[in-house]
């Protein structure tokens, strides 16, 4: 599920099996945004931030959204 969170932010909740598919998912929607630059050409290139958490029992959405910001801010190429 893909949904608008505020603002420029975005959130997609969804069930994986491994830290490989969400750094799959990860990697495909940045080479569709580098396909998109290349096709278009415009003066402005889309680019996103992306970064993942688990979910631990017990977590409410607000305790996702943190953990995954968080871990954003830290390590914006690196997710847990």
């Amino acid at each position: 599920m893909l949904v608008r969170y505020g603002g420029d932010e975005f959130l997609m909740l969804g069930f994986m099996e491994s830290d490989e598919e969400a750094e799959g998912i990860k990697q495909r929607i940045k080479d569709s945004m580098t396909a998109w630059n290349v096709l278009n050409g415009g003066p402005y290139n889309l680019s996103a931030s992306i970064g993942y958490c688990k979910y631990q029992e017990g977590d409410t959405l607000q305790a996702l959204v943190s953990r995954a910001d968080k871990l954003l801010k830290s390590t914006p190429e690196k997710s847990i």
